[in-house]
């Protein structure tokens, strides 16, 4: 289901539209170590298909992927996404970006500020016991995790 167009105005009896803003985020996966092929396949059809049952699109490969929808993403699909990943098996490390308003593009995303979370850090483990019971939001869990940085290889490429 698609948004709506918001009317703009009109020029010379002509109805311009703008079509409704949608934001996004990219996410970056990094499998276990030792995976078959098919292994590899069947977690991204874990992913896709997780993505999917959310109402939440994706273009890009089975370990980078843009992630949209129709309506207005926000904090709560950033931690849904972090969480359902990190819950799959075969997946070690998920980064995602902070949210962005137009497309984000491949060909940028070294310079995107980014989340990485282990599904063995500690920290992980004790933030989503504090959100899943309704003691941070979906913000302060992300947050809590060390919020979103520029790597410092793409600091550098854009100092003069």
């Amino acid at each position: 289901m698609t948004a709506a167009p918001k009317h703009k105005g009109t020029r010379k009896g002509v109805v311009e539209t703008e079509e409704p803003n949608v934001w996004g985020f990219v996410v970056r996966l990094h499998h276990r170590c030792g995976l078959t092929y098919a292994e590899e396949r069947d977690a991204e059809r874990r992913v896709l298909n997780f993505l999917e049952a959310r109402g939440m699109q994706h273009d890009g490969t089975q370990t980078i992927l843009i992630v949209h929808a129709d309506q207005e993403l926000g904090p709560v699909a950033q931690v849904t996404v972090l969480l359902g990943m990190l819950d799959d098996p075969d997946v070690r490390i998920v980064g995602i970006t902070a949210m962005m308003h137009d497309a984000p593009t491949f060909r940028d995303v070294d310079g995107y500020a980014w989340l990485d979370v282990d599904c063995f850090d500690p920290l992980l483990h004790a933030a989503r016991a504090l959100y899943e019971a309704n003691r941070l939001n979906a913000q302060a869990f992300l947050s809590a995790l060390g919020g979103f940085k520029t790597s410092v290889g793409a600091a550098d490429r854009e100092a003069p």
